[in-house]
């Protein structure tokens, strides 16, 4: 009974406190810069639950030619605040966008960020942070970049949630043809 009062205390103070928010740049091609918002929970979550913090690595939509870490694409104020409260850390990240970018490319930035993840997140969130316990989520082309990781990344995450993923039809050749632009094929003929 005491540990659930303090469970529900821990979780009211949680959409009480603030989030903390980061901007890093993980990874440069020439001049340009891919950068990744980390929103962090402001309370040591391993305090209430003895778990360290749980990461949830945020692949934004557009059809690879638009969208932003932090546009309608990725997660909205209200589910990063939730899912901060419930002590997860949070990793948004931008890619490079098609046409200039192929497909290759674009996996290639959403892998960098993983291990960027894995071995370089810096660590100032006051819950130690797993990061043996990524989750990625993508909506749309974000989706279907999600959907690769789970059989391009090593080790592979944890979890895969993919909403409405964009070419997702894996037998599709041309969808994923890296010697082209990211298309959907039904749009072309």
């Amino acid at each position: 009974m005491i540990i659930a009062f303090f469970q529900f205390l821990s979780y009211l103070l949680a959409f009480l406190l603030p989030i903390q928010k980061d901007e890093y740049v993980y990874k440069k091609v020439g001049d340009i810069k891919i950068d990744a918002i980390v929103y962090q929970p402001t309370y040591n979550t391993s305090t209430i639950n003895g778990l360290k913090s749980p990461i949830l690595l945020v692949i934004h939509g557009g059809a690879y030619v638009l969208g932003e870490k932090d546009g309608d694409g990725a997660l909205a104020h209200r589910e990063i605040q939730e899912l901060s409260s419930r002590g997860w850390t949070i990793v948004s990240i931008n890619y490079r966008l098609a046409p200039p970018a192929f497909l290759s490319d674009i996996v290639e930035d959403v892998q960098s960020a993983y291990e960027w993840i894995k071995h370089k997140l810096p660590k100032r969130n006051p819950s130690p942070i797993d990061t043996n316990l990524i989750v990625v989520l993508g909506r749309s082309s974000g989706g279907g970049l999600a959907l690769i990781s789970g059989y391009k990344f090593d080790p592979r995450p944890t979890a895969i949630i993919s909403f409405f993923p964009y070419c997702s039809n894996f037998l599709d050749g041309y969808a994923y043809d890296p010697t082209r632009f990211p298309s959907n094929t039904l749009l072309n003929k």
